[in-house]
């Protein structure tokens, strides 16, 4: 899959293997939380912290979401206010930088 994405034109900077890599050690992380303390826990991979944070909340309990770049758009326009975005706070949305 990452093959083709890259030969198609989307990725030539490796962000798609490291989010792959990523997504990989979350749910390693995941599974020894789970056997070693018996704790069950979310995980959201992107290529920045904020986006990694929106799309672990959209899947819970105990899952674990993987947004690469090329989907950002469609996730972020399906986000429903900008109120619900971490940071975002009244200062922010009461100028023209409204989403």
């Amino acid at each position: 899959m990452i093959s083709s994405l890259i030969s198609g034109g989307m990725c030539t900077c490796g962000c798609y293997e490291r989010i792959l890599l990523g997504s990989h050690l979350a749910a390693e992380i995941r599974a020894a939380l789970h056997k070693e303390v018996g704790i069950t826990c979310c995980a959201g991979i992107s290529y920045n912290k904020l986006l990694a944070k929106l799309v672990g909340e959209q899947h819970k309990p105990n899952q674990q979401t993987t947004l690469f770049p090329h989907s950002v758009p469609a996730f972020m326009a399906k986000l429903p206010k900008a109120r619900n975005i971490p940071g975002m706070d009244l200062c922010i949305l009461h100028h023209d930088y409204y989403i």
